[in-house]
C-alpha cells in the first residue's frame, strides 16, 4: 500500500527536525508546568526574574513561564501547514533519494558515523569533566531555567536524555550526532560519489583532540555551526527554502548561529544584486514565519543585552575590537588545528574552480565571528564544521581529478593526521579538568564516606551532586558557592558537618588557617590539572 502524502511529508527531514524541536520543548514545558503548579516556581524561574513578573501584588511568573515554554512547544508546528514547507519537505526528500548512495556504497558513511560516535563515548574519561561545564550543571544540579537567556535547545535535550541513562554517555553520544549529521549533509551536497572522501575528511577533522575533549559539554557551538554551514552552502547553491530553514535551525541552537545567518544573508544579497534571486523569497510565508519565531525566541537575550549592555559580547577596554579574537582564533588554527589548517590551505591552492567559494565563506564567517569578544578554547569549535567542509572539498576534488594519486595519498594523510591528533590528545589530556586528573571516583567516594547523614556539600566549578545522588545521598544539602570568598567562608564556618570541594586558588593561606581552626581538614589534595588544582576538605559535626 502506498504511503499517504501527509505521512510522507511528516517523515521528511525538515518535518522531523521541527517535530524534534517541538517534542523537546513539549516535554520540558510539561515539567515546568508540573513544578510550578506544585508550588516550586523558583525551581524553574530564577527569583530575580520572578520578582519582576509581579504586577499589582499578583505574581504572573508561573502563567507567563508556562505560556512562554508552551509557545515554543507548539508554535513551530504551524510551519508544517504552510505550502512552502510542503514544497521544502518534498524537495528535501527528493534530493536525499537522488544524492545519497545506496547499498554497499553507503558503508563509508555508516562506518565513519559509528567510529565518531564510539570515539566520543569511549573518550569521556579523558574528556572535560562533565560537571565542570556550567550548562551541564544547569540540568544535573537543578531543573534548567524555564526563562533562559542562552538558547536552551541542546541543554534541554541533554537534560531529557540524562533522565534515561548516565550523563557520561548521553552527553558525548548526543553531541556526536552533529558531526555525523554534517558528514551525511556534505555527501548530499557533493553527491553520491563523495561518500568515501567526505567520510575520510570527517574522520580526520572530528577526531581532533579538542572536539573530543569538549565532547562532554553541553555547549552548542558545533550544532549551531553544522546547520549554519549547511544553510550557507544551500543558499550558495540557490536552494533558498532549504538554506533559510537550515540557517534558522542553526540560530535555534545558539546565538553564534546568527553569524552563519549573516553569511547566508550576504550571499543572498549578492545573488539578488546579480539577478540570480528575488526579494520575493524573503516574503514567502515560510520565511516570514521563521523570522517571527526567531524574534520571539531571542526576546530574552535582547532584554538581557539591553539590561546588562553588550561589553562582554562585543568590546571591553583592555581588548581591541576584532583584533583580539582574530589573534586568539589564529593561534588555535596554527597550533591545535595545525594539521587541518594545512589541508585547508592546500584546498585553497588546488581546488581552482571553487576557490572563490572556499575562500569567501570561511573569511566572511571568520570576520563576522571576530566582532564578538569571547574567543579560544571551546569557542573555536565554531569553525570546526567549516574546516571539515573545506577538507572534504580537497578530498572530493582529489578523488575526482586525480583518483590514483588521491587513493594513495588521502589515506596516508588521514593516517598521519590521526597519529598527530593522538599525540596531541595524550599531551592535552593532562591539561584539563577531567575524570582522570580529578581522580573523580576517589573524590566522590571520599565525600560519601566523610559526610554524615544530613551534612552539607559545598563546591565550585565542579559538581559532585549527580554522582552522590546516584549513591543515594539525597539526605545531603548541596550548595554551589559564589565567587565571593568572604561569603563562602561565612557559610563554611556555620555549624554542622560539611565537605568542601573547590579550586585551591579560592583559599589563600589565611583562609586555610581559619578553616583548620574551625575543624576542617584536607582529605584529598593535588586534584585536577597542573593549571587548575582542587582540594577536598571535610569537617565533622
Amino acid at each position: 500500500m502506498a504511503a499517504r502524502p501527509g505521512v510522507t511529508r511528516l517523515a521528511s527531514p525538515p518535518s522531523l527536525l521541527v517535530l524534534g524541536f517541538c517534542a523537546v520543548n513539549c516535554v520540558y514545558t510539561a515539567i515546568v508546568a508540573w513544578r510550578i503548579l506544585h508550588g516550586d516556581l523558583y525551581a524553574v524561574v530564577p527569583p530575580s526574574v520572578a520578582r519582576r513578573l509581579v504586577f499589582g501584588g499578583v505574581s504572573l511568573g508561573g502563567p507567563l513561564a508556562i505560556a512562554y515554554n508552551a509557545l515554543f512547544a507548539v508554535a513551530p508546528l504551524m510551519l508544517l501547514r504552510l505550502r512552502d514547507f510542503t514544497t521544502l519537505s518534498s524537495e528535501a526528500a527528493a534530493i536525499m533519494r537522488s544524492r545519497l548512495p545506496g547499498g554497499l556504497a553507503l558503508w563509508p558513511l555508516v562506518a565513519v558515523s559509528l567510529v565518531i560516535a564510539a570515539v566520543y563515548v569511549a573518550s569521556w574519561p579523558e574528556a572535560i569533566l562533565p560537571f565542570e561545564d556550567e550548562r551541564v550543571r544547569w540540568f544535573t544540579d537543578q531543573i534548567p531555567d524555564a526563562t533562559p537567556v542562552d538558547q536552551p535547545l541542546l541543554v534541554r535535550a541533554h537534560y531529557l536524555a540524562h533522565l534515561a541513562a548516565d550523563v557520561r554517555y548521553t552527553l558525548p553520544l548526543l553531541n556526536s550526532l552533529f558531526p555525523i549529521a554534517l558528514t551525511w549533509g556534505l555527501v548530499i551536497y557533493f553527491g553520491a560519489r563523495s561518500a568515501l572522501p567526505v567520510s575520510l575528511a570527517a574522520l580526520l577533522v572530528f577526531t581532533n583532540p579538542v572536539p573530543i575533549l569538549y565532547s562532554t559539554g553541553a555547549d552548542a557551538e558545533i550544532p549551531a555551526a553544522v546547520f549554519g554551514l549547511l544553510g550557507v552552502l544551500a543558499v550558495g547553491s540557490r536552494r533558498w527554502k532549504a538554506g533559510f530553514f537550515l540557517l534558522w535551525l542553526g540560530a535555534l541552537f545558539k546565538i553564534t548561529g546568527l553569524y552563519y545567518a549573516g553569511a547566508g544573508a550576504a550571499f543572498f544579497l549578492w545573488a539578488v544584486l546579480h539577478g540570480r534571486a528575488s526579494w520575493r523569497e524573503l516574503k514567502s510565508p515560510l520565511a516570514l514565519a521563521m523570522a517571527a519565531l526567531t524574534v520571539l525566541y531571542y526576546l530574552n537575550y535582547a532584554a538581557y543585552v539591553v539590561h546588562r549592555g553588550v561589553t562582554y559580547a562585543i568590546h571591553t577596554t583592555p581588548y581591541s575590537f576584532f583584533i583580539f579574537p582574530a589573534r586568539v582564533f589564529a593561534h588555535d588554527f596554527v597550533t591545535t588545528y595545525a594539521a587541518i589548517s594545512i589541508l585547508v590551505a592546500l584546498a585553497w591552492i588546488l581546488v581552482r574552480e571553487r576557490r572563490a567559494l572556499l575562500i569567501c565563506v570561511p573569511m566572511l564567517v571568520f570576520a563576522l565571528r571576530c566582532t564578538a569578544l569571547p574567543a579560544g578554547g571551546y569557542y573555536t569549535l565554531f569553525f570546526v564544521p567549516l574546516m571539515a567542509w573545506v577538507v572534504a572539498e580537497l578530498f572530493v576534488w582529489g578523488f575526482a581529478e586525480r583518483p590514483r594519486v588521491a587513493a594513495a595519498l588521502v589515506p596516508l594523510v588521514v593516517g598521519l593526521s590521526l597519529g598527530f591528533h593522538a599525540d596531541v590528545f595524550v599531551v592535552k589530556r593532562a591539561a584539563f579538568t577531567t575524570p582522570r586528573t580529578m581522580k573523580w571516583n576517589a573524590v566522590v567516594g571520599a565525600i560519601d564516606a566523610a559526610l554524615p547523614r544530613g551534612g552539607g556539600v559545598f563546591y565550585r566549578k565542579v559538581s559532585p551532586k549527580y554522582d552522590l545522588l546516584k549513591r543515594g545521598r539525597g539526605d545531603a544539602t548541596f550548595t554551589y558557592t559564589t565567587e565571593d570568598p568572604a561569603e563562602t567562608e561565612r557559610r563554611l564556618t556555620a555549624p554542622g558537618a560539611k565537605v568542601y570541594l573547590a579550586p585551591v586558588e579560592d583559599l589563600d593561606d589565611a583562609a586555610r588557617r581559619r578553616l583548620i581552626a574551625n575543624g576542617y581538614r584536607p582529605i584529598l589534595e593535588d586534584l585536577g590539572s597542573p593549571t587548575s588544582k582542587f582540594a577536598l576538605w571535610a569537617k565533622a559535626a
